[in-house]
This record gives C-alpha cells, structure tokens and sequence, in this order.
C-alpha cells in the first residue's frame, strides 16, 4: 500500500478514520504519497439544533485530526467535490443498529446514490487504493455496512483496487502495517475528538463508557472482485422466484424420467446381474437435489425439483396404454418406487449449516461492537 500513489479512504463518521486507519494514514502521508479522506457523514444521527451542534463541533474535531495525520485533501460525502450528480447534498448519520432512516440520513438515501458519490471521487482524484470496511464489518453499524458495500461497488466498477479493514489481531492472510512510529500522531488525532471520547493508557474511551485498545499495527484485506456478494435466492423478486422454481420442477421431470427409465438396467458380473441402473439413478437424484441445496442454499428449489423427480417416476410407475409397464413389480421396481421420496426427504431435511455458521461469525456480540457515533 505504501508504493501505490495515491491512497482514498472511505469512512462513514468523524473519528473513524483516527481509530481505525490514522496509523496508515500518518505513515502514507509521511512516505509522500497523496491521500484523501472521505467522510460520508458529520455523525450527528439525527436532526434539529442539538444535532446540527454536535455535527459543527465533530467537523472542526475532525479537521483538527487530519492536519495531525498531516492530511491535505479531504471531503464530505455529497457535497459538491463529493457528488455525482452535480449541486450537493447532506448524508446524516444514522441511528445505530437501525437499517431503515430519515430520508437525508446515510441510511434513508438510495444505495445507488451514495455508491455514485463515492464513484465520483474515485473518478477524481484517481486513486490506486480504495480503503474501506469490511461487509461484515463487526460494528454492525447500519452507516458502516452501508459504506462498505458502496465504497467497494463504486471501486469495483471504475477497477480500482479495495480493501477491506481488519479487526486486531488480524489473520496471516491480511497486510499488516506497524504503525508504531507514528503512534503519538495516531492518538493525538484521536484525543482531538473530545465531543466523543478521552485517551488514556493505550486506550480510547468513549462517552458511554466503553474503551478500545489503540493499536500499534492496523491491518487490511484485499478484496477481489469474485468476492463480491452474489443475490442469494431470498433476496431475488418474487418473479424470479417463480422462475427458478419452475425451471427446477422440468429438471427434475427430465432427470426424472431418464432415471426412471435407466433404473432396470442391469449389468452382468459372471452369473449375479448387478443393479447398476437402479444405482446411478438414485445417485443422479440425489446429485440433482443436493447440490440445488448446496448451491443456491434454499429449499424451495430442491423441493420443486424433487416434486418433479417423484411426479414423473409415479406417473411412468402406472400401466400405460398398451399394458406396458416402465417399473416392473419386482425387488428393483420397489426400491425405486421409494428411492425419490426418501431422497427428497433426507435433502429437505438436514439443516442449514452454511446459514447457522454464517450467522456465527456475522454477528458480533456485544463486546465487540463500537459504542454508539
């Protein structure tokens, strides 16, 4: 990050850029390389003169922190250096832990909108490196998470390179940057927040009452663009859904009647046929079940799929016109006659891993979360 020439940070409220980058950013600044901070809200959360005091005071506490990180550029998220569209706007700070918000909070505006800003910032001062959160940003602040996703679509589309912020202490696969040398620039641009928090002892409190450590290294991860969070199927329309529901019932009709029609074949071993027919089927059906589970994560479409599988094999199951029979009354027939269903069953049935651990590690708990902005 050191050798890229020029470097944007992207941060949702006043402070968040001492806290969790001022180390990087002084050392940057110090190598020579260009740097510019966004900061998308003044963190007021809310409306009316107490607000609009709080936001005025947290703006002259921020501008006091940058020229200590040695900061030349910076910009407020819609304002007319900030936006898109042209004219300006006011993004306020949202309430935490609420996703919804006032229509000129960060929260209440358009995703579209406040990717664009970003956009147009990027497409201004060229930078090499996006800095910003991580989707799962522990904080679990709706003005964090928001940023996040914004500021790396708006990297992603103009191919600038993102990355992401990591909690300490970071894993092996995240770049590390030791910013002991710069320590006292980083805790004296955190101390320049009065309105928020004091600096004692290594540790940053805040007005609640609750204290982070300051590290001495802050560390990132580099964010590619196939990391990029895909739709699942609870999040697509209701006419997609419809869609893909229907498109899994024909396939597996069709997987239905091939295997239907494969399972009595037979191979020979010396004197003892082997059911080798019967084998495959089940496990083409089985294939087709599971891996819709596993790869959309849904049961509804395995579900539309074994109702098509378990339909077409009873239908081909009954005597057809000219007395011929497809499934034969026989040993291999039954088992094949209960194969789908008990398949569908064990499909449908085995619980969301992916989902429960997912949720595991997205969530934090209570003591990981930064206190309210």
């Amino acid at each position: 990050m050191a050798s890229a020439e020029r470097v944007l940070f992207v941060h949702a409220h006043p402070d968040d850029e001492s806290i969790a980058t001022g180390g990087t950013i002084a050392t940057l600044v110090d190598e020579g390389v260009p740097v510019t901070v966004l900061t998308c809200t003044r963190g007021e959360e809310g409306t009316g003169p107490e607000a609009d005091l709080l936001a005025e005071r947290r703006e002259r506490e921020l501008a006091e922190a940058l020229r200590i990180l040695g900061v030349q550029d910076h910009r407020y998220l819609g304002d007319r250096d900030a936006r898109w569209r042209g004219g300006s706007r006011r993004y306020r700070g949202s309430a935490r832990l609420s996703p919804a918000g006032a229509a000129d909070s960060l929260a209440g505006a358009e995703f579209g909108e406040i990717a664009a800003d970003i956009a147009a910032v990027i497409d201004a001062v060229h930078p090499t490196v996006v800095v910003s959160y991580d989707q799962h940003d522990r904080t679990a602040h709706p003005d964090h998470l928001l940023v996040a996703e914004a500021a790396r679509r708006a990297a992603d589309v103009l191919g600038v390179a993102y990355y992401a912020i990591q909690p300490e202490p970071a894993s092996s696969a995240a770049t590390r940057i030791d910013v002991s040398p710069v320590l006292d620039r980083k805790v004296s641009a955190i101390a320049a927040y009065g309105s928020r928090a004091s600096v004692t002892s290594g540790f940053v409190t805040f007005t609640d009452g609750t204290a982070l450590p300051i590290t001495r290294t802050e560390s990132y991860r580099r964010i590619r663009e196939h990391e990029t969070h895909a739709p699942t199927f609870s999040e697509q329309s209701v006419t997609a859904k419809v869609i893909g529901a229907v498109l899994a019932l024909l396939l597996g009709a069709f997987v239905g009647a091939i295997a239907t029609v494969s399972h009595s074949s037979v191979l020979g071993v010396g004197a003892t046929p082997l059911p080798i027919g019967l084998l495959v089927s089940i496990l083409l059906v089985t294939g087709l079940l599971a891996g819709l589970r596993i790869v959309f994560g849904t049961r509804v479409l395995a579900a539309a799929a074994a109702v098509g599988v378990v339909g077409i094999a009873a239908l081909m199951a009954t005597e057809g016109p000219g007395g011929s029979v497809i499934v034969a009354n026989n040993l291999v027939g039954t088992i094949w006659a209960f194969a789908p269903v008990v398949v569908a069953a064990v499909v449908l049935g085995w619980p969301d891993l992916r989902s429960s651990s997912e949720a595991r590690m997205g969530k934090p708990s209570s003591s990981e979360r930064e206190p309210a902005k």
